[in-house]
């Protein structure tokens, strides 16, 4: 008899097969369910390799099945800081930090979430703030609400804002009284003067959400899911994709039909 490599037990197994619709453990070995049954029967399969995981009145569901994901999308939003958390400007200061610690100096860092009345300075993140966390990375992080975000000097450059740019039509530019400097705050239409800037993502940079997407799906129990492809140039990475021997999820592609040729 073939022994397990795990065995699940003590808790209440969902089959999906009506002539059992439920089982009290269940064997695996590598990545194949074995058996389905009661405890006694499963035993048998165990030898001293055998991990075995008591649950605990815990139930076993099969794998969800989402049909309905644009990936690349999904690993996109993934990828950005979430600031929702974020005690203090030192919080996300810190969050930024260890971003960069991973990131090549041009690359830019995105979050979102923070909300001033949630940070213990009540105020907004400055662009002096975020170049103490992020001095060779430009950084926009979107508040929680509103179409407001704080920017680093950094990002600032790059989008050719200093204290002589107006700010745009149903926007603003936020600048210190004193100084005239722009604080790194923008507001609604000015947002876009940082946005525009940021370059497309490479193919790598776009494979490493997808493994995060990956990542998030199992960690929520989905294990296969239908790809709705959103633009013609998501064909390049499934095909990279497919070079791998495997992939963690099993994956449906959905191409529209305009976009195959």
């Amino acid at each position: 008899m073939m022994k397990a490599d795990l065995i699940l037990k003590g808790g209440q197994v969902l089959t999906m097969n009506p002539a059992m619709p439920y089982a009290e453990a269940l064997a695996i070995k590598a990545d194949r369910i074995l058996k389905v049954g009661a405890e006694a029967e499963i035993a048998k399969y165990a030898d001293e390799k055998t991990t075995i995981i008591d649950l605990k009145g815990k139930t076993v569901v099969p794998g969800f099945i989402d049909t309905h994901v644009h990936l690349t999308d999904f690993g996109k939003i993934l990828a950005w800081l979430d600031l929702s958390d974020a005690k203090s400007i030192e919080d996300i200061k810190a969050k930024v930090k260890a971003r960069c610690k991973g990131a090549p100096k041009a690359r830019w860092i995105l979050g979102r979430g923070w909300h001033e009345e949630n940070l213990a300075e009540k105020r907004p993140p400055t662009a002096d703030d975020l170049d103490e966390a992020a001095p060779d990375n430009p950084v926009i992080l979107y508040r929680r609400e509103g179409r407001v975000c704080a920017v680093n000097s950094k990002a600032l450059t790059l989008a050719g804002i200093t204290e002589n740019t107006p700010s745009p039509p149903g926007g603003e530019i936020e600048k210190n009284p004193a100084t005239g400097k722009p604080t790194g705050i923008l507001i609604e239409s000015a947002t876009d003067l940082v946005w525009r800037n940021i370059p497309e993502q490479s193919p790598d940079e776009i494979l490493e959400n997808i493994d995060l997407a990956f990542r998030k799906l199992l960690e929520n129990g989905i294990t296969s899911i239908h790809w709705i492809v959103s633009s013609p140039s998501e064909k390049r990475i499934i095909k990279k994709l497919a070079e791998r021997p495997a992939l963690p999820v099993r994956t449906r592609v959905i191409i529209p039909y305009g976009m195959l040729e």
